[in-house]
């Protein structure tokens, strides 16, 4: 072949990168031969994203998970419907992506976020949730990144829920946001074994419903599943009192009230939050799905309430995980779930993974 200056630079160049056209490329990373979905594997050419799968394989105990920004929004959004699932023989998971450090007036962070992840713990403790995890991200700081997308995929396997909650991506917080992006971007990964391939696919893989909020960008908030607060309202009292910080110091100011005469006793503090503040929007979730609630209790139904949306982007319940939430007296008011045949798949019918 002719060295004209074209061939000599593209030669140059090539050997400058330390490249070699003979040299091999490198070979692909040899994974372990453990099978890729744990127990899951002899279930050959079964995705457990189906929700048929979750159907033929549904056992007790149920399990539902909650991952939030902050150190108190799974108490607020998720109190009763963790407490009932705990208190029926299940289990309830609690996560707090961000530590809670910046929402004082006048405590360091440092100080904040050892304090608040212990206003968790005592809370858990009242809810009867099993693990309340706290991630560490600092408040105002974290982003929806692939750092936090795979570390919640690992969470989540590794906790294998029947049902994930989480906020929705329209919110007025951009840590709430940005957790509820993370989720959502993970929900269908998390059935990718080949993504994040060290923490292996469960048997179980969620359903996932966003928690009730008031905004209506860029759609309302519609409500799929309702749990009536009103039977176990002193419960919930209880925990969020354990949000000291928030619920007595930090928060007071924004409805009006100073601090610094906020009750000291546990029933004056139950009281307050009952009648003056009442977190977790339950009472407004009461009023604004009035009509929903109504009909679905077939008359007056309870006056304080959780709501949640089903969330698109993961696979269906399955009709015997919307059976127990129904046993347990929740109100589905989504589409009744069916199970698809075989080789039909309604949600990713435009092909493969990547």
């Amino acid at each position: 072949m002719e060295l004209n200056r074209r061939n000599f630079l593209g030669t140059a160049a090539f050997a400058a990168a330390g490249l070699s056209a003979a040299k091999a490329p490198a070979a692909e990373p040899v994974l372990d031969s453990k099978p890729i979905f744990g127990k899951a594997s002899h279930y050959a050419g079964r995705d457990p994203r189906l929700p048929s799968f979750a159907q033929d394989n549904f056992r007790l105990p149920f399990k539902v998970m909650f991952i939030g920004a902050h150190p108190d929004d799974a108490d607020f959004q998720a109190g009763a419907i963790a407490h009932k699932i705990a208190r029926a023989g299940g289990e309830a998971i609690f996560v707090s992506c961000c530590n809670g450090n910046k929402g004082h007036q006048w405590m360091r962070s440092d100080e904040l976020a050892a304090r608040r992840y212990r206003e968790t713990q005592a809370s858990s403790k009242v809810l009867g949730v099993k693990r309340y995890y706290v991630l560490g991200y600092p408040d105002c700081e974290i982003e929806p990144n692939l750092e936090l997308r795979a570390r919640l995929t690992r969470l989540i396997r590794q906790e294998a829920p029947n049902l994930l909650i989480t906020h929705r991506t329209s919110d007025y917080h951009a840590d709430h946001r940005a957790v509820g992006i993370a989720v959502r971007d993970a929900t269908y990964l998390f059935g990718v074994p080949l993504y994040c391939p060290d923490s292996p696919v469960p048997e179980t893989l969620p359903f996932v419903m966003y928690g009730g909020d008031p905004f209506r960008e860029p759609a309302p908030f519609r409500a799929d599943l309702i749990v009536g607060d009103d039977d176990v309202l002193d419960t919930l009292l209880a925990a969020w009192v354990c949000h000291e910080s928030q619920e007595f110091e930090w928060l007071p100011p924004e409805h009006g009230f100073d601090p610094k005469t906020m009750p000291t006793d546990l029933e004056g503090r139950k009281a307050f939050l009952r009648d003056k503040m009442m977190p977790g929007r339950p009472l407004a979730n009461g009023k604004r799905h009035r009509k929903e609630i109504d009909a679905a209790w077939g008359g007056k139904g309870p006056r304080y309430a959780e709501v949640f949306e089903l969330c698109d982007y993961a696979r269906p319940p399955a009709p015997k995980e919307v059976e127990y939430l129904e046993s347990l007296g929740f109100k589905w008011l989504a589409p009744r779930p069916k199970i698809v045949e075989p080789g039909v798949n309604p949600k990713h019918e435009h092909g493969s993974v990547s």
